[in-house]
């Protein structure tokens, strides 16, 4: 098959599926361009990605909530939309990282 951007051809190989950071399906056999990383997947492929982000209820939805940053001491505090919380698997108590990614972005990586 040949990348759609490219017009050089695409190469089989496996993968995570990811969509905002949340892994919906493991080592799925896709195509994909060398060049652009462009990746494209079969009917039946693409009906299992639908179906599980159906299953976490992020079919249709943008995974993005805005916040109010409020203070509690001397800390800063986000709070965390229940929803994220149960799709992420999230608990009280669990720890995250925080990351300064740019000028205006913060990474928070759950352990």
């Amino acid at each position: 098959m040949k990348c759609p951007n490219c017009e050089i051809n695409m190469k089989k190989t496996k993968i995570d599926y990811v969509f905002e950071g949340i892994k919906l399906l493991e080592n799925i056999e896709v195509e994909k361009c060398p060049k652009c990383k462009e990746v494209v997947m079969d009917f039946e492929t693409a009906s299992r990605v639908t179906e599980r982000s159906k299953e976490l209820g992020l079919f249709g939805k943008d995974v993005f909530a805005e916040r109010k940053i409020t203070k509690v001491g001397n800390s800063a505090i986000i709070s965390i939309p229940k929803e994220f919380m149960d799709i992420l698997d999230i608990e009280i108590g669990q720890k995250a990282i925080l990351k300064i990614i740019g000028k205006d972005k913060i990474e928070v990586q759950l352990k």
